[in-house]
């Protein structure tokens, strides 16, 4: 500690390095997923006392957990079949429980092959999934089961000489009104109402790609990413993302 500063590490084990990490709504735990494949669990850090817990057993045929704001439901990635098949499903169950309601599955012609890099996640109302598909869509499903749209489409860019389109990683508005993305290399901002969106250009002299979109701020003026330049990763934050011409720093 140092005057109002203070400090803290956790100890993990060398499998439970965390791929994903938030900050439980009431702010006395850390949840995260570990990286570990045979731990397929969402599991809870209590600040306080420093202990870890798992919230459920490991699901083999499960991935890419997210819980709702409440804590009571989570949104998954669930494999019908075998693993690796093009088969997942995204699922909104009970925390814990394997069964619940199917929001899209990759076996539909219309939505195809689930993202890796966007992972699935409840919007902070929690009432809608923000997830994304390999052929460039970001969609919004309601929770309930209600219904699902695509939010935005990713614009075509070359990757290795080929046309492609391409999600990298995603991010919602603390309020809910909005979505930023990344395609890798400019950030995007959608209003989640009606679609519309803006493209937030970088200078190339500053940014050469992008890594990933992290957070937006509490009071969501700003987002921090990860970058490169000169080949090494630098972080960087931009002001008055919801502005026509942003902030940056």
């Amino acid at each position: 500690s140092t005057g109002d500063r203070s400090l803290r590490s956790f100890a993990l084990t060398s499998n439970d390095r965390p791929s994903n990490l938030w900050w439980s709504s009431d702010g006395k735990r850390l949840l995260y997923v570990s990286a570990d494949t045979k731990s397929n669990a969402v599991f809870a850090l209590d600040i306080a006392t420093a202990q870890t817990e798992p919230l459920f057993s490991p699901m083999n045929d499960a991935e890419r957990f997210h819980l709702s704001p409440d804590g009571k439901e989570m949104v998954f990635y669930r494999w019908n079949g075998g693993r690796h098949n093009g088969r997942r499903e995204l699922i909104v169950a009970q925390v814990g429980q394997r069964d619940g309601r199917v929001l899209a599955a990759e076996q539909e012609e219309k939505v195809g092959r689930f993202s890796n890099w966007v992972r699935p996640t409840f919007s902070p109302n929690g009432r809608q999934i923000l997830f994304a598909t390999e052929n460039g869509n970001l969609w919004l499903a309601a929770a309930d089961g209600s219904g699902r749209r695509i939010l935005a489409t990713s614009a075509t860019q070359a990757v290795e000489g080929e046309p492609s389109r391409f999600f990298h990683y995603a991010a919602w508005h603390p309020q809910g009104d909005y979505v930023v993305y990344d395609n890798g290399k400019t950030l995007f901002v959608v209003k989640v109402e009606t679609g519309e969106q803006h493209e937030l250009s970088l200078p190339e002299n500053l940014v050469e790609s992008i890594d990933g979109v992290w957070q937006w701020s509490p009071d969501g003026t700003q987002i921090v990413f990860t970058g490169a330049r000169g080949g090494g990763p630098e972080l960087w934050t931009v002001k008055n993302l919801l502005a026509t011409k942003p902030t940056e720093n």
